[in-house]
């Protein structure tokens, strides 16, 4: 059996596509592999012939171009003919879509990503996918608590107080002070904050300056934090009680001042 042998860092300007790959790309999936590049470097080699045309990794290459990189691993598979580069090229890219998946095992292993505090989305899985994964299908019922007259009543928790609910992190106080997201994040940073009406949500890694410069003059604010949500919320003796009947197992409360 042949196989590849020789392995180099090759210019991405001597590169040269395939013109009939039938192969496409879309933003969508670009967008993905440059997130990829980012987190693990280029780890999976470009296969090109002698003449430097690629025979697989033509994504990699687009990604690797508008990250700016300039030279990418490639290995020479120089033992094939003509009709078996043409016909790699195609199995290359049908064979990887007869594989599937391990429901169970997948949801284990992203469930242990997120208590590693990695995004999974980085996995090349996007929201609505790891949505569906973890659908149990059950529809949320009716009971007989009462939020208006929940509301009537004093609550417990002051500025600053801070509750744990399972991964998810809830913090007491006024969202248009800096302090606030300082307790709230410890630390954290996020990727991005988005508008939701008189709501605001942050994913991981954006700077703080910029939450802070930010910051909506709503008393009520969202955040999502390292693949989970914190909350900024005055009555969250309320959202306490709703999250301990869907969650007993992940929630502790702050002890009540005196």
């Amino acid at each position: 059996m042949k196989t590849t042998t020789e392995m180099q860092l090759v210019p991405i300007a001597k590169l040269v596509p395939y013109v009939n790959n039938a192969r496409t790309h879309s933003p969508e999936q670009i967008t993905k592999l440059r997130s990829s590049l980012r987190e693990f470097g280029f780890i999976n080699p470009v296969i090109i012939d002698r003449d430097y045309g690629v025979i697989a990794g033509h994504g990699r290459i687009l990604a690797a171009k508008e990250e700016g990189i300039a030279e990418v691993p490639c290995v020479f598979a120089d033992h094939l003919t003509e009709a078996q580069k043409k016909a790699y090229i195609i199995a290359d890219n049908r064979m990887a879509m007869d594989a599937g998946w391990d429901e169970e095992l997948l949801r284990v292993e992203i469930e242990s990503l997120q208590g590693m505090d990695f995004d999974p989305l980085l996995t090349g899985f996007d929201e609505k996918e790891l949505a569906a994964l973890f659908d149990d299908c059950t529809e949320a019922k009716e009971d007989d608590f009462d939020v208006d007259a929940e509301l009537q009543k004093p609550t417990f928790s002051w500025l600053g107080d801070v509750w744990t609910l399972g991964r998810h992190r809830l913090v007491c106080g006024d969202s248009t002070k800096p302090e606030v997201y300082d307790i709230l994040m410890v630390g954290t940073k996020a990727n991005l904050q988005k508008k939701l009406g008189n709501r605001r949500v942050a994913s991981p890694r954006h700077t703080t300056s910029t939450m802070k410069a930010r910051q909506a003059r709503s008393r009520t604010t969202t955040w999502q934090v390292r693949n989970s949500t914190s909350f900024c919320l005055p009555h969250s003796k309320i959202w306490s009680r709703l999250w301990r009947r869907t969650h007993p197992s992940m929630c502790s409360t702050p002890t009540p001042r005196a």
